[in-house]
Formats: structure tokens, sequence, C-alpha cells
């Protein structure tokens, strides 16, 4: 735990008496009384009793080579690591700039040391504010790398830039530049094209449009140039960089690109290269956006957890600096250097979608009313790519959601995907509500049974949770409930799609239903049946009844028909 602020508390008569310390893991610690009233009513220092005595304890048992030891007082996880164990005397402003103020106040001349000198355990403070903001936003700078929506690190002197459902831009090492081609899944939307990159792109951000592309220079500043896929239209445009400051993401939608920096500048250009918009937020980490929303991922400071805000294209908040349920780093050794983030996209919906290093999809629901926000995890991907794949040390890399279905690519045998690229697959969604089955390989001496079930599994023959059932739907019709409403659904078939969840939620509720009255348990198949919406889903449920002979499980269906009927 560090120190990130310092401010005074209390005040009485013009004297400030407690001061108020903020930390990096967002604890606030108060100390009180470090001016004391003297018995004349003027403030003073605590007196040269008190001072002595302090020096007296801290100095026992530490012997002559206290100085030397001034490292122990560096525990971060000890609150008086934050100051070390100076005494309310130390806060005294350093006139000369060598460590020490004339004190000629009861102190017969002598120097007092403070908060940037080397005594009781202030070796680590910095005697200059602004020193220690450039030492912060360079610690922060460099967790911060530069991040494209599928883009992997260089492999044998190529990477993708970005891949998304719609195509892919990958890049080639040359010797003076790189290269830079950009592809399609669907050959008829547009022709595979490709240039020289002399800037050197690190994030690009691509559409059924366009591409556009960013580089950082610390003598350039940073370059940002809009190629249409038609190749109608084209800009490079420069924006100033600060010192350690890179382009750590940009966005691209049908009216709008967004373009973040390592420094939280956030700057909206139109297609046609003018700035239209300019914020500053905290350091931003990745950005997406869509034809109307501006989703980022921030970083307060080093070692923080990760924020995520929502906007629209006119700067209106609906979600601000809220926490982003995934980890921001890793302990394992295989995601070293990774970036926190795997995937990040709007689902066909218009609902922010992401992807961490833990391969849980998220989707962000009931986003746009105040304080409701809330992330369901709608798929384990690993759990998802297992069923349709053969063979162990298979992933995926995800692409995007869209309906009820995940798209991504299949990864074998590598975190990233592999050149040529693959072409996209498709799983439909499963909240993840039972445990992660491990990946192991099955001897020849399995018998036949496991490997039939083995079998069924993968061809989908094995009948699905109801329970899941249940919960996927609920949170399915929610999403596209609000969407509707919001009016963010390009897709015409939103309202018919409304209509099947529904019936699919009451048909999930009729199989746990039947599963309560074998079972014997009436109060649990009654208030099931509560939860049903369609009248032909609770006459469904009279007649489960009364085939098994629930007379008055079948009489209380009956009457909740009745009152629904007359409420009607």
């Amino acid at each position: 735990m560090t120190a990130c602020s310092l401010s005074w508390g209390k005040s009485i008569n013009g004297i400030d008496y407690d001061v108020i310390v903020g930390t990096n893991s967002g604890h606030i610690v108060k100390f009180d009384s470090i001016v004391k009233q003297s018995s004349t009513g003027s403030s003073s220092m605590l007196d040269d009793e008190a001072e002595e005595s302090e020096v007296q304890n801290n100095n026992e048992g530490e012997g002559e080579d206290n100085e030397a030891g001034e490292d122990e007082d560096e525990d971060e996880d000890d609150m008086t690591g934050l100051f070390g164990d100076a005494g309310e005397d130390d806060f005294i402003v350093d006139d000369d700039g060598n460590g020490y103020a004339e004190i000629n106040n009861n102190t017969n001349g002598k120097k007092r040391p403070i908060l940037g000198s080397t005594t009781n355990g202030f070796n680590k403070q910095r005697k200059v504010e602004s020193s220690q903001s450039v030492r912060f936003s360079a610690v922060l700078n460099n967790e911060i790398k530069p991040f494209s929506p599928g883009a992997t690190p260089w492999s044998n002197d190529r990477r993708y830039i970005t891949i998304n459902s719609i195509g892919y831009v990958w890049a080639v090492k040359q010797d003076n530049y790189n290269t830079i081609t950009v592809s399609f899944f669907d050959r008829g939307l547009h022709k595979e094209y490709y240039f020289r990159d002399l800037y050197k792109f690190s994030v690009a951000s691509m559409n059924q449009d366009g591409v556009v592309f960013a580089a950082s220079s610390l003598s350039k500043g940073g370059t940002i140039m809009y190629k249409s896929h038609d190749q109608q239209t084209q800009w490079i445009k420069t924006i100033p960089l600060q010192i350690n400051e890179i382009i750590s993401s940009i966005a691209l939608s049908k009216t709008t690109i967004a373009v973040a920096t390592s420094f939280g500048m956030i700057r909206r250009y139109s297609l046609f290269g003018r700035v239209e918009r300019l914020e500053r937020t905290a350091p931003v980490v990745a950005c997406v956006n869509n034809d109307k929303y501006l989703f980022t991922v921030t970083k307060n400071c080093p070692n923080s957890p990760l924020s995520f805000n929502l906007q629209d294209h006119d700067g209106k908040y609906f979600q601000r600096n809220e926490h982003l349920p995934i980890p921001s780093s890793s302990s394992s050794s295989n995601s070293i250097n990774k970036h926190p983030i795997k995937g990040l996209f709007f689902s066909l919906d218009g609902d922010p979608c992401i992807v961490g290093n833990d391969d849980y999809l998220l989707v962000l629901s009931r986003w746009r009313d105040p304080l409701q926000a809330s992330w369901i995890p709608m798929l384990d991907t690993v759990e998802g790519v297992k069923k349709i794949s053969a063979g162990d040390n298979v992933s995926c890399w995800p692409l995007g959601f869209s309906k009820e279905m995940f798209n991504f690519v299949v990864v074998r045998g590598s975190h990233y995907p592999s050149f040529p690229l693959a072409l996209p697959a498709e799983i439909p969604v499963r909240l993840p509500l039972s445990k992660r089955t491990p990946s192991t390989k099955k001897s020849k001496g399995d018998d036949e049974e496991e490997e039939e079930e083995e079998k069924e599994e993968e061809e989908g023959e094995v009948e699905d949770d109801p329970e899941e059932q249940l919960v996927r739907y609920i949170a399915l019709g929610e999403l596209l409930n609000d969407a509707i409403i919001n009016d963010d659904v390009l897709d015409e078939t939103a309202e018919e799609r409304l209509t099947e969840i529904s019936v699919l939620y009451d048909h999930s509720l009729l199989k746990q239903f039947g599963g309560a009255c074998n079972d014997g348990n009436i109060m649990d198949a009654l208030y099931l049946a509560t939860k049903m919406r369609e009248d032909r889903a609770l006459m469904a449920a009279s007649k489960i009844a009364e085939r098994l002979g629930f007379a008055h499980l079948v009489r209380k269906l009956t009457k909740l028909r009745e009152s629904r009927m007359e409420f009607d």
C-alpha cells in the first residue's frame, strides 16, 4: 500500500490539526493531532521534550546502524510504511531545498528533518511533488500496452493488428517498413488489399466500410490514418503526445473515430478527419464503439483494478468509473506480458461484451439505467470450445456475440491465432452454472460406455439443464427487451426473437415443473407455475398434474389461471 494523496483535515480558528492520506488500494487514513495548540493559544509543533522522547524511542534497540537499516520501514503491508515512524514534528516545510528547514522557535537554531529527508523512514518520499507525478505517469504508462480487438504479438515477423467478425488486418515486417494486408471472411463483401506501412502502426479498428490505424512516436507524436475499403477516402493526421504517452486504443464506427491514449486523452474525429470532441479521463487501457456508444476501459493508478465507462458519441455518460470484474493481471507464468483483455466488442443488439484472460464472455446488462448495470457471464469459452473440438490444447480467440451465438476463431497448440487464420466458428451461449471440467487425454483403456457418452455430448444429444435454460432465457430476454425499448436494435426480427425467448422460458419452467411433480414436491411445482407467463403453459402444467393424480395442485393452477384472466 502506497500513499497517493495528502490533504489537511480538521481546521479550527484557521489552524489545520489533522492529515488525511489516500492510498492506491482505496484506503483513507487519518492522522489526528498533527498540530497541537499551545497553552498560550498559539499553534506550534510538538514541544521539544516530546520530540526528544520520540527520537529516543525510535533509536532504542537499533544501535548506531539506524540509518543503514531504514529500508525496514518500507513494508507496504504496514500502515506505518505510509510515512515511516516519523513523529508529528517532521511536517515542516523545506525552505532551503537541502532537506532541512531553519526552525528558530524553541529549537536554538537547530535544523529538523522534513518529509524529503532520510530520517525516520522518509527516504523514499519525493521533495518535489511534480517529480512524483511524472514517476507515477511513467509507471502507469509502462503497464498500459497498445490494444486492438483480436490483436496478437509479433511471431516470426508477423502479427495480427486486429481481428473481428468482419475480417482481419495483419502486418509483416520488412527492412524499413511493414506490409499491411486487410482481409475479409466474406470474400463477396470487399476485395483483399495491402499497402506499405511507413509508420509501423500498433493499433487498428475495422468495420464494413473502412479501417483506421494509429502509431505512437516519441519524435513525431501520434499518427492516425483512415482508409475506406473502396479506396475512395484516405487521410493521415498527427496529434501531440506528452512524454511517455502512447495511443493505447482506437475505435471506428460508421460515423466517428475515437482515439484514446495512456494519459486519458480521448479525441473524437469524423470520418473526414475533423476533430469533434476532446475529453480527458483516467488512462485508457482499451476502447471500442458502435454506431451510438463508446465503451472505454481505464486504469486509475498502478496495480489498481480496471474500471469501465460507457457514453454516447455526444459525451453523455451512462456508466462512469465502474468496476470491471476481470483480472487486471495474472500470476501465471503463461500470462506474463499478456494484455488483460482478449476480446472487446458490442453485441448485435448493442450491449458491451468483454472476454478477459479468465476466458469468460461477460455481457453488460441494465447499463442504460443509473446504478443498475451488471455483468452477466454468458459463456465459459473454455468449456464451449471443448464441445466442438477434438483433441487437447484447444482454445478460442473471441470475435463477437450475435443473438445467442458466440463467434470465435479456434486456436490449437498456442495462445494466439496462427497463420493462415482459421475460419470463424460459432457456438450457442451457455451460462457457466456447473464446474469447469479439466482437460485430460483419454487412455486406450477407456470403456465403450464412456466413449459413447463423450460422442453424444459432442453431437449435442445430451439434453440441456432446464435450470441453466431458465437463467439463460431470463438474461437474453432482459438484454433484448432493453435494447428494443431504447431503439438500439438493428435486427428486424428482434420482436420475433423476443417472443421465441418467452416461449422457451416457459418451456424450461415446464421441464422443471414436471421434475418437481415426479419428485412429489408439490409446493415447488406450484411456485414454478406462478412464474409461467403464457396461459397455454399453465394449461400444460395442469395436464401434467392431472396425469400424475395431483388433484389439489390442479385446483390451485385453475385458480391461478382464473385470477390472471380477471386481471387481464
